[in-house]
């Protein structure tokens, strides 16, 4: 990733009008957008992907699928038929399910793997893994790996624990919980600025709030771009 427009995804978690502007005063400044679950469960997700196909960008497709095998293949050839370009399925469904993903999507899909959320931290992995974070991040992503996803999404810290293993075998990694200097974390419990994240190796970096409702001292969502964009032009011309 040498600027925003090779891998900056601008997370859509926001109403349906205020998206498509986003999309129409983004478009030329980002690689795509993330369609999540605000959008999914208001009903007009698939509006917005289809605005986002007017203006020819990328969508990457947030469902985080957590169900049995029978109901992700459904949901795989939905996305087939919509042309996505990411979706995400989360790993702890486990590997039957994630392999429906991986089987179902198009051969030019790129099937995503969640490992923990970037919200959850040692103390929810224990309650719900019986593992600390890290263990559980590599637990889960182990079965990702034999499920045969594209990738995984993960935060800029779970980078340094995954990239070393699965960045030599060709699988993408989109971070997310991305959050420029002084940002407010907004309740995650693990995340990173957009050095933190090139540093690790990220190939695709999602932001959301901090474009999307940026503080007054940023101004408008296309300054908190260029921004970002001056961020990830500056570590690439010193690397």
């Amino acid at each position: 990733m040498t600027s925003a427009k090779d891998g900056l995804i601008v997370a859509l978690d926001v109403p349906l009008k205020r998206a498509e502007t986003l999309i129409e005063d983004l478009s030329p400044l980002v690689w795509g957008f993330k369609i999540g679950s605000s959008l999914i469960t208001s009903g007009t997700a698939w509006q917005a992907a289809l605005y986002c196909a007017q203006h020819s960008k990328p969508i990457m497709w947030d469902g985080k699928w957590f169900d049995p095998a029978r109901i992700v293949t459904m949901a795989a050839e939905s996305m087939a038929a919509l042309g996505v370009n990411m979706l995400t399925v989360c790993l702890a469904s486990g590997r039957m399910s994630v392999q429906a993903a991986v089987a179902n999507s198009r051969r030019d899909t790129l099937v995503l793997g969640v490992t923990a959320l970037t919200s959850q931290d040692d103390q929810s992995c224990l309650e719900i893994y019986d593992a600390l974070r890290v263990d559980t991040i590599k637990r889960l992503a182990d079965i990702g790996y034999h499920a045969k996803v594209g990738g995984f999404v993960c935060s800029p810290q779970d980078l340094a624990i995954l990239a070393p293993i699965y960045k030599s075998v060709g699988k993408k990694f989109v971070v997310t919980a991305v959050r420029p200097e002084g940002a407010n974390p907004m309740g995650q419990a693990s995340f990173g600025t957009p050095t933190q994240s090139l540093e690790g190796g990220a190939d695709f970096m999602v932001v959301g709030d901090p474009i999307t409702n940026p503080p007054e001292s940023i101004g408008s969502p296309t300054e908190a771009v260029r921004r970002i964009d001056h961020e990830i032009v500056s570590y690439t011309k010193r690397s």
